[in-house]
């Protein structure tokens, strides 16, 4: 017996086809696959500006915000505040010093082809891991919280602000600025655009995440602890894991309701791999041994070992189109609530053991779910060809499809007879309301222009002015005017709009000429340095 019949006969014993054994053999050897893909994958390095007007507002903040938590009036926070002594200008310099003696100061001297903004220096705040998902116009994705830090908003709420600098680094040393012109904190994705990227850059291609099997190998690529390039290899050990609190199966089965989840609207299942994923390796790749991305790095276990999590591809690309089109995630609503077909929804109704889903138990008035003809005691079985298995995956599913976008249900429902039949509905998704939280995320502030800069309310698109201040106006922009271009690059998207502006302002020291949409007609306004 030649040695291609006994692979053969060994696959046959093990219950598979030879096709199936065949194709799960790597086209290429992992060596192969690794070399050809590393272009791909960056090392981000997040860097914090040393400029003692900020540094003095951010100490002047936390002070007032901490007397504000203790309870005290504005009268007495007013008085503390005249009556404290501390001297901030000392403690920015020594703070620089401190910074020069440890060689963490980098001079603004080393980063001028960068930025150009005032300051001491930059120090190195941490790193994490991305990849590149299109060569065309230099995008990047990684997480959220690679790209964040904390701080506090006027009124003593904690809010995400993006690091003064972001540099991203390719395997050959080359470093590139790039902006965020896409984040969400529910999905911890973010992407980023270089400015001026290479010629020659190589994106890694997307495989289907739903097609995934435990057992199947995985590959993470990413930079743990600053050591760039480093490549780690294990299993897929689980699918449509639910990170924050494995329980939540078992309320489902018991039909019981969890108002945690409901408050926690993380709209996101895992993949759950063994690769190892430390601190740096978030946002970095994993792989199939093919190359494709199958998801994004973006936890581990903190009680164990070998237990890391991924955001599936197909999420992934679902937040990307939302990302280069809003600025954020815009998530689909189906507006219809439901619970988890189990044993005591089965006996009340008198559903056949072999029937899964969703049964509904509520439509909202006007919904897309409404207009699309869905209604309570109807039984969803599939949402864009994919099989529902809990609320929970389902909610990921649908807010992950985006808002605007086209959908497919398939349902059972009842019939005149009573009897439950299967059908299929069309619809077009709805808009998810954006939460506090989340509305404060997207508004960036510009006070030496005096003016803010958010999206459109009606559409959730474009590039819109909130004047804060006389300075705007005296430039002679208005409220609710609306940026098209930017030096004559059109902007589609206020982050977009935001990179082009730093571009042209910070780092080519050029003016700043804005079109404007001003309830209908078009105009120019312009800005010199």
């Amino acid at each position: 017996m030649n040695v291609k019949k006994s692979m053969l006969m060994l696959c046959l014993l093990a219950g598979f086809s030879s096709a199936q054994a065949w194709a799960e053999a790597p086209a290429e050897s992992l060596e192969k696959m690794v070399e050809r893909v590393k272009p791909s994958m960056v090392t981000i390095w997040d860097l914090r500006n040393l400029y003692f007007p900020t540094f003095k507002k951010q100490q002047e903040l936390a002070a007032y915000c901490k007397l504000k938590r203790e309870g005290k009036s504005e009268k007495k926070i007013k008085q503390e505040l005249a009556e404290d002594t501390l001297d901030l200008k000392a403690l920015f310099s020594a703070m620089v010093e401190g910074r020069k003696k440890r060689g963490s100061l980098i001079s603004p001297a080393k980063l001028s082809t960068y930025t150009q903004k005032a300051s001491m220096g930059y120090f190195l705040s941490g790193n994490g891991s991305g990849v590149v998902v299109d060569e065309t116009h230099g995008y990047i994705l990684t997480n959220n919280h690679v790209v964040v830090q904390n701080a506090l908003s006027p009124t003593c709420e904690e809010l995400e602000t993006e690091f003064d600098l972001l540099l991203v680094q390719f395997e050959d040393g080359r470093l590139y600025r790039a902006f965020v012109v896409g984040r969400d904190d529910k999905t911890d994705l973010a992407l980023l655009k270089l400015v001026d990227s290479p010629e020659n850059l190589s994106a890694v291609p997307f495989a289907d995440s739903d097609e995934l099997q435990v057992g199947q190998a995985s590959v993470a690529i990413g930079s743990p602890h600053g050591l760039d390039q480093t490549v780690t290899k294990g299993i897929i050990s689980s699918l449509d894991r639910f990170s924050s609190n494995p329980s939540y199966k078992l309320y489902m089965q018991l039909g019981m309701e969890n108002e945690q989840y409901k408050k926690e609207e993380r709209f996101i299942t895992y993949i759950q791999t063994d690769a190892a994923i430390n601190s740096g390796n978030s946002g970095g790749a994993l792989l199939n041994l093919k190359g494709e991305l199958i998801g994004i790095n973006t936890a581990k276990h903190s009680k164990g070992e070998s237990i890391g999590y991924a955001v599936p591809s197909n999420i992934v690309k679902g937040m990307l189109a939302q990302f280069k089109e809003y600025g954020f995630g815009n998530f689909g609503a189906l507006g219809a609530m439901g619970n988890q077909i189990n044993d005591g929804l089965r006996r009340s109704y008198k559903l056949a053991n072999n029937i899964k889903g969703l049964f509904i138990t509520e439509v909202l008035p006007n919904s897309a779910s409404a207009k699309a003809g869905l209604k309570v005691g109807d039984i969803l079985t599939s949402f864009n060809g994919k099989e529902i298995s809990d609320p929970f995956a389902f909610r990921a599913m649908v807010a992950t499809s985006g808002a605007n976008s086209q959908a497919t249900i398939k349902l059972l429902s009842k019939d005149e007879s009573g009897q439950y039949m299967p059908k299929t509905l069309y619809l077009t998704l709805d808009s998810r309301a954006l939460d506090k939280k989340a509305l404060a995320h997207q508004l960036i502030s510009l006070p030496q222009f005096g003016f803010d800069l958010s999206f459109d309310p009606e559409t959730k698109k474009g590039c819109v002015i909130s004047i804060k201040d006389k300075q705007a106006k005296a430039y002679g922009f208005e409220d609710k005017d609306r940026i098209t271009e930017v030096n004559g690059k059109p902007v589609g998207q206020f982050r977009e709009c935001f990179m082009e502006m730093e571009r042209a302002y910070d780092i080519d020291q050029a003016d700043l000429h804005f079109t404007i949409d001003r309830k209908g007609l078009s105009r120019v306004v312009s800005i010199k340095q």
